[in-house]
């Protein structure tokens, strides 16, 4: 009895049931029951409201009660079991490494130098092979510069020294290709830079040709450029010469210093005879022109003078003219005033109205103590100012015969009455202008009251 009481009891981890533990059993049965208390409310007002948070609250206390209990499940679960667990298999494993930790060392010796072993033939095997890409590398290397440094100058020693290159006596073991290779590319570039070197010495060829071409058209063009620039500038300052200057042109021609032509000199020769008999032509038209100036300046002072001869002759004889004209027309002011006044208002006068000297003369009325010509040769009223076309005939050209009786056929009545119409037909600045150059031919004294009577 005591023996069974002793004997350790066997458990089964993979057949254990946590619901074993007392703190778990029954513990859902027990937590639904405990959760009816707590049903499920929907809020419609404050009560119900209420009422809900009662229920949350209800609820909320069970979980926290078994979210600390948990914690003290656990808390004992790893001070009763896990940890001495762990206690036990650390003495146990103590033991076994002791013995593994023993044994890897000499296993680890061993590995050692085999390891050595295996990095010193690894190293060797890269030396080895880094020694020959390195011997290709610098192979290909040495070529190329070669060949960058290649001219027209050079190319065929570094053709030949490529050859020496290409055979050399290196093994290169399995590299053998990466050789052959590396020599094909510098071959290529090699074969580039002699295309690319018979193309720069040919473009060379051709820009040297080119320039020595455009030397000698700008040679070409700088002399015939020069040659014409020297035709022109005395071709204009023959165009422009005056009578002063071509005194000195011939000199300064035959004394300036000849051009040098080259290949041109026979035309610049010949242009030179062609400058000089225009200078010749030039100054002899000059002097033609020089005396005929002279000679026209002369004729011209003659003409002024004769025209001042002209016009001196012919103001004296209008003023002559003019004081005769107001001799015979001295006619008294109150017949000139009732003819105006009457030719004014469109009405029948008498003849018997105007009187002049008991002594019989003839008057006659010339067109040209009326008419002047001017510059477009058009004839111009002197009484209106205006063309003779345009003007209303306020006298006739008639003669007219006058005595102290009343005028002879009514010629004055007539030539009145036609005036009247005319005057009648006129505005009244036309009919003012006529009138007044009419009776300026007449006393002044008369016109201003007349004026001053009928047209104010």
């Amino acid at each position: 009895m005591e023996k069974s009481k002793n004997k350790l009891q066997v458990i089964e981890l993979d057949k254990f049931d946590i619901n074993q533990l007392p703190e778990l059993q029954n513990k859902k049965a027990e937590v639904a029951k405990r959760l009816k208390e707590f049903k499920y409310v929907a809020i419609t007002d404050n009560a119900t409201y209420e009422e809900a948070k009662k229920s949350r609250t209800g609820a909320r206390s069970i979980r926290t009660e078994l979210q600390t209990e948990e914690k003290t499940v656990n808390k004992k679960i790893k001070e009763f079991i896990l940890g001495p667990v762990k206690n036990a298999y650390v003495e146990i494993i103590a033991d076994v490494i002791h013995v593994e930790n023993r044994q890897q060392e000499e296993v680890s010796r061993h590995e050692d130098i085999k390891e050595q072993e295996r990095l010193a033939k690894l190293r060797a095997e890269e030396e080895r092979v880094t020694k020959i890409r390195e011997e290709i590398v610098n192979f290909e290397n040495e070529c190329n510069a070669i060949v960058k440094g290649s001219t027209i100058e050079n190319v065929k020693a570094n053709k030949e020294q490529l050859g020496f290159m290409f055979d050399s006596n290196f093994d290169f073991m399995e590299f053998q290709q990466l050789f052959e290779m590396a020599k094909h590319r510098v071959q290529t570039s090699f074969d580039e830079k002699c295309g690319e070197i018979q193309k720069q010495e040919e473009q060379r060829l051709e820009n040297e040709r080119i320039k020595a071409e455009q030397l000698e058209q700008k040679r070409v063009f700088d002399i015939k450029e020069k040659f014409s620039n020297w035709k022109n500038t005395w071709l204009t300052k023959l165009s422009t010469l005056t009578f002063e200057e071509s005194k000195t042109i011939q000199k300064e021609f035959s004394e300036e210093l000849a051009l040098d032509c080259q290949e041109f000199q026979e035309s610049y020769s010949i242009a030179r005879a062609e400058i000089q008999a225009l200078i010749e032509r030039t100054i002899g038209h000059l002097e033609i022109t020089h005396k005929q100036t002279i000679k026209n300046e002369a004729i011209a002072e003659e003409n002024r003078l004769k025209i001042e001869a002209f016009q001196k002759e012919k103001a004296e004889f209008e003023a002559k003219k003019k004081a005769q004209e107001i001799e015979k027309f001295d006619i008294s002011k109150q017949p000139i005033e009732d003819s105006f006044k009457a030719i004014f208002k469109g009405e029948e006068i008498d003849a018997n109205v105007i009187k002049v000297d008991n002594t019989v003369q003839e008057v006659e009325f010339k067109e040209t103590g009326r008419l002047i010509e001017n510059e477009e040769g058009v004839l111009i009223d002197t009484f209106t100012g205006k063309p003779d076309s345009e003007t209303p005939i306020l006298i006739n050209k008639k003669t007219v015969e006058v005595s102290g009786d009343p005028l002879k056929d009514h010629k004055v009545d007539r030539m009145i009455e036609a005036n009247k119409n005319r005057l009648a037909s006129m505005n009244y600045n036309d009919k003012l202008e006529a009138l007044t150059n009419w009776l300026q031919q007449q006393d002044e004294i008369i016109l201003d009251e007349l004026i001053e009577k009928y047209l104010n």
